[in-house]
């Protein structure tokens, strides 16, 4: 597989200083001045060229610091990061030069005019089109003679994914950047990346919480939490892949699940009802749940969004104090 992007094994802490309490309770210890945090845990990211790639996690996940791993903007402190066949850290003018990048919030030169910004940024991309530029410019209906600090966040969002495009980038790396834009300019942008990706091969890697964008869009997803990448394959195949098996019984739901237990993402029981989430689902794990004594089961295909809850969402009561009354006869029986 041709792989724009590729980490291998990539790590990422940070120190934060803990506070004059947390230094008198932790004592003198030099080691106990600073907290540390696992931003990412040996990442292995692949990302192939030609796709849309939608990056998936919650809030502290570590999508953002992938993202500027990737640009160069952080080192690893562990593992190796490909670019384009560039290392961000070594490659970084010829790098940047073929990568357009849009941050959530991105700062630019508000003194500039629209236009004025175009053509100071375009002095440092050989590959800046002018006839694009104009067309997305346009196409956003941006107003040529207005200054950056006179405009919206929403309008400053749509000139940050201009100066990302004009250049004609090999890969766009987007970092929660289609936040700020209303739903009709979100659908325009949308379009534009696939339209790019299916006419000139171009790569795009969007980091979003607006998971029905991605999934009107991305051919592969990644899901990314507390710093591991959890899943990574292509969006039909993870549709595929992870289903909800829904079966009614005639009493309470089984505690055990049988041969069903080593793909189970995440199961639920209400009264009668009992919901499992399973991966590398197959036909015949309907039957099996039957077998299990269910009067009737049936396979519900998920959305994206429902598997990303799936594999990421907060464990429900009922399954913390079903863990809980296991651990605690776990320990009574040693």
């Amino acid at each position: 597989m041709d792989l724009a992007v590729e980490t291998r094994e990539v790590t990422k802490r940070f120190w934060s200083w803990r506070g004059i309490c947390g230094v008198l309770r932790g004592g003198h210890d030099g080691s106990r001045l600073y907290r540390e945090t696992v931003a990412l845990d040996g990442l292995n990211l692949r990302v192939p060229r030609g796709s849309v790639y939608g990056l998936l996690g919650r809030n502290g996940a570590g999508k953002t610091t992938a993202v500027q791993l990737l640009m160069g903007l952080l080192e690893a402190d562990t593992g190796e990061v490909s670019v384009l066949g560039f290392d961000p850290m070594k490659d970084e003018v010829p790098m940047k030069q073929r990568v357009g990048h849009v941050a959530d919030g991105q700062k630019m030169y508000e003194f500039y005019t629209v236009e004025e910004l175009c053509r100071f940024c375009a002095t440092f991309y050989p590959t800046w089109n002018l006839a694009w530029q104009n067309e997305l410019l346009d196409r956003l209906d941006l107003p040529r003679d207005r200054r950056l600090g006179e405009l919206s966040r929403g309008t400053k969002a749509q000139m940050a994914l201009v100066l990302a495009l004009a250049h004609e980038p090999e890969l766009l790396l987007m970092d929660e950047s289609t936040s700020g834009l209303d739903a009709v300019v979100r659908r325009q942008f949308l379009e534009t990346l696939v339209e790019l990706s299916e006419q000139a091969g171009r790569t795009a890697l969007i980091s979003s919480h607006i998971i029905d964008d991605l999934e009107r869009v991305c051919d592969w997803v990644g899901i990314l939490h507390r710093g591991r990448l959890i899943v990574q394959q292509p969006l039909d195949e993870l549709k595929g892949s992870v289903q909800q098996i829904r079966a009614t019984f005639a009493g309470a739901p089984p505690e055990q699940v049988g041969e069903l237990a080593g793909n189970l993402v995440r199961s639920r029981r209400r009264e009668r009802e009992l919901l499992l989430t399973v991966q590398g689902f197959r036909a015949d794990m309907v039957e099996q749940v039957r077998r299990l004594g269910a009067t009737s089961a049936e396979a519900v295909p998920l959305s994206l969004e429902e598997i990303f809850i799936a594999y990421t969402g907060p464990v429900r009561l009922e399954e913390r104090l079903g863990a809980a009354v296991a651990d605690a006869t776990e320990e009574s029986t040693e």
